[in-house]
């Protein structure tokens, strides 16, 4: 699925951006792909915001990308 960048502020405040990057970069590896299947464009709470970011802290994880978080 092609995903298109329109407000780069807002797509990384949402995480647009890292799932747009990892699914490139990596390319399209079955673990990043399920991780990230789910992924929210419409927000209404800052729950919203964080469950996109542990999508993408697991996706790192599962293609051995570590980081600090």
């Amino acid at each position: 699925m092609e995903v298109r960048i329109k407000n780069f502020d807002e797509d990384l405040t949402n995480g647009l951006i890292f799932k747009t990057i990892l699914e490139n970069y990596c390319g399209q590896l079955m673990p990043v792909s399920r991780e990230l299947q789910q992924f929210r464009t419409n927000f209404n709470t800052e729950m919203d915001y964080l469950g996109n970011i542990s999508k993408i802290i697991n996706a790192l994880k599962k293609v051995k990308l570590l980081s600090s978080f």
